[in-house]
């Protein structure tokens, strides 16, 4: 009997925190919706980033995860600064998509036939070019070194996959109705 009230005492907290984490949200989206309609689509991509990453646990799982990193480390501060130059690629990255969307995809849908497809593509690619750079950063590439070959492959399936697929579902006419 009292494991059950414990247990449904921590529930009742779990529920508590997300609705403080959800009011902070709204504020933030708030914040959002007052900027120009321009501007909106850079502020939206690292949100959409930033609720990714809590809805994954990254708020629990991240300070465990650095711990562990640092105690294995032989340079935790180098470390620590990688980590921080790839969460700074990461929101970058979620920024220029939607600066991207902005002031491509938003002109493409109203000027050419399938311009949700062309939008999707603008929204994207800044995504996977900042995937690039984070995967040369953990491969140990020199991260400012010409791009060969499989980058830009890479960058063009998975922008014409996930571009594609992003345009249908979300940026097409009717689509989220």
């Amino acid at each position: 009997m009292q494991q059950n009230r414990e247990t449904l005492e921590c529930h009742a907290k779990l529920v508590q925190d997300c609705a403080v984490g959800l009011g902070k949200l709204e504020a933030v989206l708030d914040f959002a919706e007052g900027l120009p309609e321009w501007l909106r689509p850079v502020a939206y991509g690292p949100l959409i980033i930033a609720a990714l990453m809590v809805s994954k646990g990254a708020l629990v799982l991240g300070p465990v995860v650095t711990v562990v990193a640092l105690w294995q480390s032989d340079d935790p501060i180098l470390m620590l600064m990688t980590g921080g130059v790839i969460l700074a690629i990461v929101f970058g990255s979620a920024a220029a998509g939607g600066l991207s969307y902005s002031m491509l995809g938003r002109p493409a849908i109203r000027l050419v036939p399938l311009g949700w497809v062309l939008a999707g593509w603008a929204a994207v690619i800044p995504y996977f070019v900042g995937l690039i750079y984070v995967l040369r950063i953990t491969k140990g590439l020199p991260v400012l070194a010409p791009w060969v070959g499989v980058d830009l492959t890479v960058l063009g399936i998975m922008t014409a996959v996930f571009g594609t697929q992003f345009g249908i579902m979300f940026l097409r006419p009717g689509a989220i109705d």
